[in-house]
């Protein structure tokens, strides 16, 4: 008798993707469980993590709701809706938005606390997702209140707020034993429980938006570090203005207001005559080039004119190197003070101590204040073999490699060009020029010796602009002619080319690799020999 299969359960936006792709999904199912691990160590250690217990009563019981919050607004005589619960990309939007929501939810519950009941029991994303001991509702269709309040007025003029809640299709109840319960089959996993426990310790930090940021994913940021117990240099400015560049780096273009023209009924007029004619507003500078909104409208404004929305983070298309830097030395602390301001997050978020969270003790459940001590074995050293079965381990104290036998199985050059892609950054005072690209190529040699690989110099050295068009002309050409190998150095500043490159890579079946410019510069000026140890590293 054959077995039951398990069936693939994925969600409908996932399920339509695959319908589009012609993809037939598979039952989410986890390998075996793994054979516990040997005792292959040099020493056993005992260490702290940043785990804490969770202590749930046998007795909790929680039922799932749906929340939409709406805003009717008076528009020229029509009524327009905007859902304050809907998501959105921007984290201004969504900040703005969660902060609505609250005040319409605590107002809710304030006028109707026979319908909700205790405010502490509530359990409340500031979006579509509401759990609670009570039943508030079994009516399918939900139950609708209108909850104006002054917060709704002074953010949006001429607008009322509407609050519906109602039960969710599956609308049993959660209970904690659903805690223990373990499948190796995934789609047979429901996450709702875990879910709701993971919004019950937010709630302090949801509910409290003067002293909290919150983001997807659990992610919360304290507004006034300061009153926690951290300093100054717990939070460093990063400097750059790196939030400055949000939402405006894809939307400059070379246009001014002085020479961008709107169509009027009576003709054109430049954007800062418009400003001037319509708001009295005479621009400082309006030479200075425009902001296109996002939207489909595609409005133009002058910079001048607006303002930088608080709490947005940046993305990862717009952090600068030097950002990027600035940010990993600044999160590399040690244990000794990730350990204290771990417990300074945990009060400030109300899991525990003198100031813990009213919701947490309305639910009986208790975050344990101590974190979690484990046993650990330290493992030994790695170690590399090299050719003629040469090894290499780690300096024990830093745990660096000093490189001095050749590669196992060298790599051939081959036929290989060299391009420099773009220039130096303006705010950089180095440059690199011919001069500076033999050097490296001097070094580049002198490495590849020092492996065993078999070092021929380049065929062909360019300095281009960056341009697409132009770097896959090159690609055609040398195809054409027989390289194997395109090594680029190119500017720091660009966010775009390597993907280019990359693609290029496969379409024309030429190895490439690619290496930042200031590295290369740091090569020649400040000797770093690890840098290039790296770089031959992904040559060979």
């Amino acid at each position: 008798m054959a077995e039951a299969q398990p069936e693939a359960r994925v969600s409908s936006d996932l399920a339509r993707m695959m319908e589009r792709l012609k993809l037939t999904p598979l039952p989410s199912v986890m390998a075996e469980k793994k054979k516990p691990v040997g005792s292959l160590g040099a020493s056993p250690q005992r260490i702290i993590t940043n785990i804490h217990g969770l202590k749930v009563p046998e007795s909790l019981q929680v039922y799932r709701y749906d929340v939409t919050i709406q805003a009717v607004k008076e528009v020229n005589g029509n009524e327009k809706i905007i859902d304050l619960t809907k998501k959105a990309r921007s984290d201004a939007v969504v900040t703005n938005r969660k902060a609505l929501c609250r005040e319409i939810f605590l107002t809710a519950i304030h006028k109707h606390p026979d319908v909700f009941g205790k405010p502490n029991e509530l359990t409340y994303d500031l979006q579509s997702t509401l759990f609670s001991p009570k039943l508030i509702t079994e009516d399918p269709d939900g139950i609708t209140y209108d909850v104006t309040n002054h917060f709704v007025q002074m953010q949006l003029p001429n607008s009322r707020a509407e609050i519906k809640v109602k039960p969710v299709k599956d609308a049993r109840v959660l209970d904690a034993s659903e805690l223990t319960r373990l499948s190796s089959n995934l789609d047979e996993v429901d996450h709702s429980l875990q879910q709701y426990l993971e919004l019950e310790t937010s709630q302090t930090a949801l509910m409290n938006g003067e002293e909290h940021i919150t983001y997807p994913g659990g992610k919360s940021f304290l507004m006034n570090p300061g009153n926690y117990g951290f300093s100054a240099r717990d939070t460093p400015d990063l400097g750059h203005g790196k939030f400055l560049a949000i939402g405006c780096q894809k939307s400059i273009r070379a246009e001014s207001a002085e020479t961008k023209m709107i169509k009027l009924e009576g003709g054109e007029v430049s954007v800062a005559q418009y400003f001037l004619d319509r708001y009295n507003i005479r621009l400082q500078y309006p030479k200075v080039n425009l902001v296109i909104e996002s939207g489909p409208q595609k409005s133009e404004f002058p910079i001048e004119l607006l303002h930088i929305c608080d709490n947005q983070r940046v993305r990862t298309e717009h952090q600068t190197t030097e950002l990027v830097q600035s940010m990993i030395r600044a999160c590399a602390v040690p244990p000794s003070t990730l350990i204290p301001q771990n417990d300074r997050n945990g009060l400030a978020l109300g899991l525990y101590g003198p100031n813990k969270s009213a919701h947490l003790n309305a639910m009986n459940i208790e975050v344990v204040a101590r974190p979690v001590t484990v046993n650990t074995r330290v493992l030994p050293p790695p170690y590399i073999v090299y050719g003629n079965k040469n090894q290499a381990q780690p300096e024990p104290a830093r745990a660096t490699w000093n490189q001095r036998a050749h590669y196992l199985v060298p790599c051939d050059l081959g036929k290989w060009a060299v391009y420099v892609l773009g220039t130096m950054p303006q705010r950089s005072r180095s440059t690199f020029g011919p001069n500076e690209l033999q050097q490296f190529l001097s070094c580049f040699q002198q490495q590849c010796i020092k492996v065993g690989i078999q070092y021929v110099d380049p065929s062909y050295t360019s300095a281009i602009a960056i341009d697409v068009a132009a770097v896959e002309k090159e690609f055609k050409a040398y195809k054409e002619e027989g390289y194997t190998f395109m090594f680029f150095v190119h500017a720091d500043n660009d966010q775009s080319l390597h993907k280019v490159v990359k693609l290029l890579e496969r379409q024309y079946a030429i190895v490439t690799q690619l290496v930042k410019m200031q590295n290369a510069g740091d090569i020649v000026s400040k000797g770093k020999q690890q840098t290039m140890e790296n770089i031959i590293h992904k040559t060979k």
